[in-house]
């Protein structure tokens, strides 16, 4: 025969574990609607994009190839939005990675009561800033003799 206080245990112990199955079924569903279907660019619109760079960098004007290393295209918009040229950026890789992102954290609830800390991500327009490749360079003009 149980007492109660080995009923109260096994109840306890119960409940701890449907809480953690809980918590695990709603972290996994979290994951799953948090996951972006990223919508590739199209060629067409990465090359309207780029001549409208003039073939630099939209933040620091530094001259990139479009198939560089260094060359990315920033979604100003959710990836999941479908791309057009003014939903884009054509940035090089440090200033993609400087300036064209801003995290920030939520505490949020669930419906247990279990707080939980959830990392979301801003993006931002990404705007010119002081450069050397903004400045005008003078023309050079070879004397003739």
């Amino acid at each position: 025969m149980s007492t109660i206080k080995e009923i109260e245990r096994e109840a306890t112990r119960d409940l701890r574990s449907v809480r953690r199955a809980v918590a695990r079924d709603l972290s996994f569903l979290r994951r799953e609607i948090q996951e972006e279907k990223r919508v590739p660019i199209p060629s067409d619109t990465k090359k309207s994009v780029y001549e409208r760079a003039n073939g630099r960098c939209e933040s620091c004007g530094r001259p990139l190839k479009m198939t560089g290393k260094g060359a990315q295209f920033h979604h100003t918009k959710k990836p999941s939005v479908k791309s057009r040229p003014s939903t884009i950026q054509f940035l090089c890789a440090t200033c993609h990675t400087s300036y064209g992102h801003e995290f920030y954290t939520v505490t949020k609830t669930d419906p247990l009561g279990t707080q939980f800390k959830e990392t979301r991500i801003k993006r931002k327009k990404v705007g010119k800033h002081k450069s050397p490749y903004w400045k005008e360079k003078p023309k050079t003009t070879k004397a003739h003799k």
